[in-house]
């Protein structure tokens, strides 16, 4: 198993992380800041985003909001004509959907 593959398997990226705080307290690390930046790791490995329909609804909303805005203001429309379409096509399909 390479590194990359350890630490995208969640229960050895769990080694990983603690085997990085052993590594930090046996090196003399203050004790207090190595123990919350490891918790820190551990709780963000854990955390469970809200997965509620509105709130995946929302995220959508802003991704096509995002690229919508990057492409305006990027490179002129002209070059990026492909993506530009690819981007409404997704928009209008995203309004069609939820608007009543």
């Amino acid at each position: 198993m390479t590194e990359q593959e350890a630490w995208d398997d969640p229960e050895m990226k769990v080694i990983l992380i603690l085997s990085g705080y052993a590594r930090d307290l046996g090196e003399g690390k203050d004790f207090e800041t190595t123990t919350y930046k490891t918790a820190e790791q551990i709780v963000k490995l854990f955390a469970i985003p809200d997965v509620s329909p509105s709130a995946l609804e929302f995220k959508a909303a802003l991704t096509l909001l995002r690229d919508l805005a990057d492409i305006q203001n990027g490179a002129p429309l002209v070059t990026l004509e492909d993506e530009w379409k690819e981007i409404m096509d997704s928009t209008y399909d995203f309004l069609e959907k939820h608007e009543g």
